[in-house]
């Protein structure tokens, strides 16, 4: 190969983005959100709730690390937009996004119904249910686990399947294998608590 040609060849590679400091802020504000959501499974769910089926215990600490994968997921979509990137097409393409994309949409989705359902309830209604309505909580795990099989699945049968050799895509895949396999357990143990059906 003619050196020119080896070289033109070497620039139509894409480069994955360098790691730089405003990737290091986002990632911190994005490890408080999800310290902050680890406390909250930590005080109102893993010993009063886990605790109550053997299985939950070996559970514990993927389901204490969960908010803080899901908080990075949210924060890999801001950090993949930041230039210089890949066109749409490109970046719809890409796994870690799609995973990462799956994962926000149904957080968003959680978050509303969260805010929305106890408007919409008794206080009354809400004392008698709100053992169930953490064990539906529980429930989200396996939610995101099946969003991003589903996107995976249809990125790879669209033949659209574009992994891109950058730090980013490669931890947004990371992520979603850790997310992929939490998911299922999480269902395992909730459905053995004694309140949920």
């Amino acid at each position: 190969m003619d050196p020119a040609t080896a070289r033109s060849t070497t620039r139509a590679r894409p480069a994955g983005r360098p790691f730089r400091l405003v990737d290091v802020l986002i990632l911190t504000a994005a490890t408080g959100v999800g310290l902050a959501g680890a406390r909250w499974v930590y005080e109102e769910i893993l010993f009063q709730e886990f605790s109550l089926v053997p299985a939950g215990i070996l559970l514990a600490p993927a389901m204490f690390a969960w908010p803080v994968m899901t908080a990075w997921m949210a924060a890999l979509i801001p950090i993949r937009l930041i230039a210089p990137r890949p066109p749409r097409r490109r970046l719809a393409a890409q796994p870690g996004m799609a995973a990462a994309c799956s994962t926000s949409l149904v957080m968003a989705f959680a978050a509303v119904v969260a805010l929305v359902v106890p408007l919409m309830m008794s206080s009354a209604w809400m004392g008698l249910r709100a053992d169930l309505i953490e064990a539906r909580i529980l429930g989200i795990p396996a939610a995101v686990s099946l969003a991003i099989l589903s996107s995976w699945t249809t990125l790879a049968l669209g033949g659209r399947w574009r992994p891109e050799p950058s730090w980013i895509d490669r931890l947004g895949r990371l992520l979603a294998v850790a997310l992929i396999a939490t998911g299922p357990g999480v269902v395992l143990v909730v459905r053995d608590l004694p309140y949920f059906y």
